[in-house]
């Protein structure tokens, strides 16, 4: 048994299913194409697969079979014979026809189709308008062409941020690098400072050790003086007081002998005689005076040279004490006057070193409101360079819409260049 698709597009069932067919797959054809035009997501999946849909349609229907003119006089008699006056009215219709002009035929023509005055002013707009399209695709064109402009224009500035984020990282490390030679400087003034203030103290204490074993030394100088003078005058006091007691214990020694020997030579004389005894007496008497005169002169001049003497000692020793004592006075004013210019050089040292603090207290508070400022620029750079990089991103996305949208624009008037030729090409008619 044969099969063959002529008896297969008969049944009833083929025709169910072309029905279904026809239905369903106008549908899915009509959401492709609303997809598309809607420009929502999967839209070229979606025209793909109502387009197929569409030719899977035509494809069916090719094997349909061709409508049938029923005979229906054959049913209904009084029908016969109207099917052959309408066919010789058409022949003699078309004689008719071809006998004509072509102005009178397209004078029929425009009769027959009701065609008026306004369908031409109609169609002259839409020439008209047809015409400005195509002017506003010349825009179109014009608009590309700004569009590659900016994006060359896009380009070049993307190179130029690059170039100035390359300037200002090398900027960036040129401040890193005098930072750290301006901390550098600070240490290395900060050592000198340091090292300045030990020698002025090590030159204080020096001098303070010199002053103090001066003062000591010239301390034990003037004690050595005065235990020296006070021992050279209880050494010429003792002498003195030894010179004293001796010439006392010679003088009355040689009185002693001068009256054992007046006594003796009294006794002598008593026994010779009373005249040499009265004699004697008076002679002994007059040399005890001589010889107490003479003791008590030779004493009185003893004791005037002693007491000289020790006035001289004891004036000698007063002065060289007064000497000694103006010295050392001398010493400790000059001592004093070295530690008073010591102590003012000292203070205007000091006084130099706290300027020079404060200059440099107040060049580092300079230095450090101009590196706060460059940080607080160096942000600000920042933060604009980032809302310039955001703005240009941003760009960038809508420059790629702009020109999938140009490019829709430019397929959309293509298709409707196509539509407006097939409409023109209708137009024409062919003589």
């Amino acid at each position: 048994m044969g099969f063959s698709i002529g008896e297969l597009v008969e049944t009833r069932g083929w025709k169910k299913f072309m029905a279904k067919v026809y239905g369903w797959g106008a549908s899915v054809v009509l959401v492709g194409a609303m997809f598309k035009i809607m420009h929502w997501p999967g839209a070229g999946i979606m025209i793909v697969i109502g387009l197929s849909t569409e030719a899977f349609i035509f494809f069916t229907s090719a094997f349909e079979p061709l409508h049938v003119e029923w005979d229906w006089s054959l049913a209904y008699p009084i029908l016969a014979g109207m099917d052959d006056e309408i066919i010789d009215e058409d022949l003699k219709e078309k004689d008719k026809i071809s006998k004509k002009s072509a102005s009178e035929r397209f004078d029929e023509l425009i009769n027959s189709a009701d065609i008026t005055p306004e369908l031409f002013e109609k169609l002259g707009l839409g020439l008209r308008s047809l015409n400005k399209t195509t002017e506003k695709l010349s825009d179109v064109s014009d608009a590309s062409v700004a569009t590659n402009k900016y994006i060359t224009s896009f380009d070049k500035a993307s190179s130029k941020v690059s170039e100035f984020a390359d300037l200002y990282g090398q900027s960036a490390q040129s401040l890193n690098n005098s930072a750290n030679s301006l901390s550098k400087s600070y240490e290395k003034s900060a050592e000198l400072v340091s090292g300045s203030i030990t020698s002025f103290t090590e030159t204080i204490s020096q001098s303070g050790n010199k002053v103090s074993s001066m003062i000591t030394n010239s301390g034990k100088q003037l004690s050595e003086v005065i235990n020296s003078s006070a021992t050279s005058f209880a050494n010429n006091m003792n002498s003195s007081g030894n010179e004293i007691a001796n010439n006392i214990t010679n003088s009355g020694k040689k009185l002693s002998e001068v009256i054992d020997s007046s006594v003796n030579s009294f006794s002598n004389t008593m026994t010779n005689s009373g005249s040499e005894i009265a004699k004697t007496i008076t002679n002994s008497g007059t040399k005890l005076s001589e010889v107490i005169n003479s003791s008590a002169i030779s004493f009185a001049d003893t004791m005037t040279n002693s007491g000289s003497e020790i006035a001289k000692m004891v004036t000698d020793s007063g002065t060289k004490l007064s000497e000694s004592y103006s010295q050392l006075a001398e010493i400790m004013s000059s001592e004093l006057e070295n530690t008073k210019s010591g102590s003012r050089s000292y203070g205007e040292q000091l006084q130099m070193m706290s300027k020079n603090l404060i200059a440099l207290n107040s060049i580092f508070e300079l230095q450090l409101q101009d590196s706060n400022e460059h940080l607080e620029s160096t942000k600000k750079l920042y933060t604009g360079m980032e809302d310039i990089i955001d703005n240009m991103k941003s760009s960038a996305n809508d420059v790629k819409k702009y020109r999938e949208e140009i490019s829709k624009l430019s397929q959309n008037l293509s298709a409707m260049n196509t539509i407006y030729g097939n409409m023109l090409s209708a137009m024409n008619f062919s003589k």
